[in-house]
């Protein structure tokens, strides 16, 4: 059993854990949580945040209850139940359970019965809905499983209504990168012991990384969304199926909106897009600056540390704060002081900047297609632009959150819009009105966001390639020659990015190419492997083609020295 000393003692243990790196007060978006509390008060709820840390296990706990609100009971990986934090996770609500259950039935439906009975209380549930923590920085795909029973629970009249709360905690910088970083070049992942908590408690200590954000997206309402409750589950698989998942892809959209922009994340934006070169100060102001500008014109979420990124003030105490802990590099014996992302530093940066890409995701599609548009020998530059849009969009699928095909159009409308409201009359003047437009961006985004992605699936491509028609017998070697080919590459200065020598993006890739046909064998392999490596080549060409228009990038045009 569980009572108020020990939900207590595991928030105490929680906070002290996170404080000792981070600042005691939790940085929490107070007119969001105001909505929250109006719904968690009167219905069931589960709460549904991103997992980029174990810390998160504290933190979410802590912002709960200076709501006010209830404990919740928080399903959470088996891996975690080690002695003694899995007795103290016991004790104050905390219910461990099986990853991987889909060959056992009695015990899905032993963690179905046992859900649905916590939702007829009344309980507020808590669960990572990615599952495991991210690697990447991204949000990764919802996990459906234990919100298909809260679906079914609903259905079947066990609770009038259900909220999800979908909530994002974010850092401004993350001991665990260094891990995420090591894994991401065929490093084992550490196993979670008493030994690796008091190492986890003994690296915190000492340092300073910052604060942690809570933010929380709309809630959704399964009464408003699927209607009352029909008093039977038993409704059609595909259709139920199909629910399922369009609620999970709401529920991540939401994390990702209310996701705010770091002053950590903009600062490795900028200077991960600027590969093997430093940036001066002045460069890093001014286009600081510029991002800070669009940012607030978009009303993007934003923390006080991305908006003081106007100031000098602010710009020096991030940049600080990333050199104190290595991500960054400054070297001060010439003129002017330089910066640059550390060595072997760069996948550790990528996965700061990787937290906001959702938020220029758009515009740097866009960016892409127009230079598609201006192509020589095209015939309807408008076509060319939204058929280019929609290829991207596919290629991208498994490493981002899409809306359906017309809400993507809009938004990608939408991003041409802020620029000039006549963007498909330039489109359709050709060559010399798309890249007008083009010139006349106030930031081209697409080099800093896409650059490492479509890089790593070059290389997945040209590996499939030098296969033949050779069917891939084990993916993890081809994971390996991927990344030793990346690496090759990247001596060679054949692509550009450290960070797209990564095993989780390689991992990406292969799962594109085989949701493609590419990876068993097939009619034609040969040749629909060397289209693959044609298709990501000539995306990287038009990537270079937009990194000459913004040239100089991040703000050059300061540089004396030119």
């Amino acid at each position: 059993g569980y009572g108020r000393c020990q939900i207590d003692l595991a928030r105490q243990l929680g906070r002290f854990v996170y404080r000792q790196a981070y600042e005691e007060t939790l940085d929490v978006d107070r007119d969001q949580a105001a909505r929250v509390v109006a719904q968690a008060r009167h219905h069931a709820t589960v709460v549904l945040p991103t997992h980029r840390s174990n810390l998160d296990s504290g933190v979410m706990p802590s912002a709960w209850h200076e709501l006010g609100l209830p404990p919740t009971h928080t399903f959470a990986g088996i891996n975690m139940a080690f002695w003694p934090l899995g007795p103290i996770m016991r004790r104050s609500g905390s219910i461990f359970i099986r990853r991987r259950v889909r060959d056992d039935p009695a015990y899905r439906y032993v963690l179905r019965e046992y859900l649905g009975y916590l939702i007829e209380k009344g309980f507020h549930l808590e669960w990572y809905i990615e599952g495991g923590r991210s690697r990447t920085g991204k949000l990764l795909p919802p996990r459906l499983g234990l919100l298909t029973y809260v679906i079914d629970a609903y259905r079947e009249g066990r609770t009038d209504d259900v909220v999800l709360v979908p909530a994002s905690i974010t850092y401004d910088q993350l001991r665990e990168v260094a891990d995420f970083a090591g894994e991401a070049r065929g490093e084992a992942k550490q196993r979670e012991s008493i030994r690796w908590l008091v190492g986890l408690m003994r690296g915190n200590r000492g340092h300073s990384y910052g604060r942690i954000y809570v933010r929380f997206g709309e809630p959704l309402s399964l009464r408003n969304t699927l209607g009352p409750p029909t008093g039977s589950a038993g409704i059609a698989r595909r259709e139920q199926d199909r629910s399922v998942q369009e609620i999970g892809f709401e529920v991540s959209w939401r994390i990702n909106q209310a996701t705010p922009v770091t002053a950590t994340a903009l600062l490795t934006l900028l200077l991960l897009g600027a590969p093997g070169r430093a940036l001066t100060y002045e460069q890093v102001r001014a286009a600081a600056r510029q991002h800070v500008d669009d940012a607030e014109q978009r009303k993007l979420p934003m923390t006080d540390s991305a908006a003081s990124l106007r100031t000098d003030r602010g710009v020096g105490a991030a940049l600080d704060a990333l050199i104190d802990n290595d991500v960054v590099v400054c070297s001060d014996d010439g003129p002017d002081p330089v910066y640059v992302i550390g060595a072997d530093q760069h996948l550790a940066a990528a996965f700061y900047r990787n937290s906001i890409l959702h938020h220029f995701l758009d515009g740097s599609i866009a960016e892409l297609a127009l230079v598609s548009a201006a192509e020589p020998g095209v015939p309807d530059p408008l076509s060319t632009f939204w058929a280019a849009a929609i290829g991207v969009r596919e290629l991208l699928k498994f490493e981002f959150l899409f809306r359906e095909e017309d809400e993507f159009r809009v938004g990608v409308a939408a991003a041409l819009v802020r620029n000039d409201s006549r963007w498909q009359v330039r489109v359709a003047d050709g060559p010399p009105g798309v890249f007008g437009l083009l010139r006349s961006f106030r930031a081209l985004t697409a080099p800093l966001t896409l650059r490492s992605f479509l890089e790593a699936y070059s290389v997945v491509a040209l590996e499939l390639a030098r296969r033949g028609s050779d069917a891939v017998a084990d993916d993890e070697s081809l994971v390996a020659a991927c990344e030793g080919h990346g690496r090759q590459r990247l001596l060679q200065k054949r692509i550009q990015s450290p960070e797209s020598v990564s095993r989780h993006v390689f991992r990406t890739g292969l799962r594109l190419a085989c949701s493609r046909g590419l990876v068993a064998a097939g009619d034609d392999l040969a040749s629909r492997r060397a289209s693959f490596v044609t298709e990501t080549e000539q995306l990287l060409r038009r990537l270079d083609a937009i990194e000459a228009i913004a040239c100089p990038v991040a703000g050059q045009e300061h540089d004396d020295g030119r």
